[in-house]
């Protein structure tokens, strides 16, 4: 199927700052166009999201281990299976059940205490590697609570490399205020492709200002979408969801680093 043509007109101009940002300075715009329609041929007439859904609907649940469990949809995350959620073996747990768990454990001892890397070590030949595998189970309480209101350490470390958890609410921290301002208006979803929870908070980088809340996937390759419009990326890029509160993304650690950068005045 042959593509019709576009233009940086055809983008809105936010869009387009954005799209001429990504070439070196003084790259010609037929260049600029170029690409963009060489791109459109390779993803077809819209770009598809081939991270598997995870479902956006999740809830924490408590177990009496302590610690707190994540459900996406009808799953549990830390059920055990690594090859969840591709392959999606992991079977639906009511409430009230017991599951199951294993993990990996990589440590190095020396007969009396381990440590997981020895960095700080003087003594190394002392130590030796050990390999383990921990299972247990666990017994769900029953009661629920949103996942970004739990604390990091209070949750089930099992297949939390997965990145469905998303960040954690810390109302006494920028990014905590921000994810509580927005969920209640947006939405926890990824905007992106709504098929997964939005652990991301998006921004623009050139103005600073919040745009939703995206997912693993979609927040290291929405803004490759080469689509003026017609996809749920084009869509997201034009009218970002969170533009109409006017909320700025405060990375101080970055405004440190480039204060440090720039020469004393």
């Amino acid at each position: 199927m042959e593509h019709r043509t576009v233009t940086l007109r055809d983008f809105p101009e936010h869009r387009r700052i954005r799209l001429m940002h990504r070439f070196p300075a003084g790259t010609p715009v037929e260049e600029i166009e170029a690409e963009l329609n060489a791109a459109r041929g390779r993803v077809g007439d819209r770009c598809s999201v081939t991270w598997p859904a995870r479902g956006v609907d999740s809830v924490a649940l408590e177990g009496d281990d302590g610690r707190w469990h994540l459900r996406v949809g009808d799953r549990m995350l830390c059920t055990g299976h690594r090859d969840w959620p591709r392959k999606r073996t992991s079977a639906p747990v009511p409430l009230g059940s017991t599951i199951g768990h294993q993990q990996e454990v990589h440590a190095y001892t020396d007969g009396k205490t381990y440590r997981i890397d020895l960095r700080a070590v003087a003594d190394r030949e002392a130590w030796q590697y050990r390999e383990a595998t921990a299972l247990w189970r666990v017994e769900l309480t029953g009661k629920k609570s949103q996942p970004d209101l739990i604390r990091p350490r209070l949750r089930c470390p099992v297949n939390a490399y997965y990145g469905d958890w998303g960040s954690y609410v810390d109302p006494t921290q920028w990014k905590g205020r921000i994810r509580a301002y927005l969920t209640p208006r947006i939405g926890p979803g990824c905007h992106g492709c709504h098929r997964s929870p939005g652990v991301f908070i998006d921004h623009d980088h050139g103005s600073g200002r919040v745009r939703g809340l995206l997912c693993v996937y979609c927040n290291t390759h929405i803004d490759q979408c080469p689509h003026p419009a017609g996809c749920e990326w084009a869509d997201y890029l034009n009218s970002p969801p969170a533009w109409p509160f006017n909320r700025k993304y405060l990375d101080r650690s970055h405004e440190k680093r480039k204060a440090a950068r720039s020469p004393a005045g």
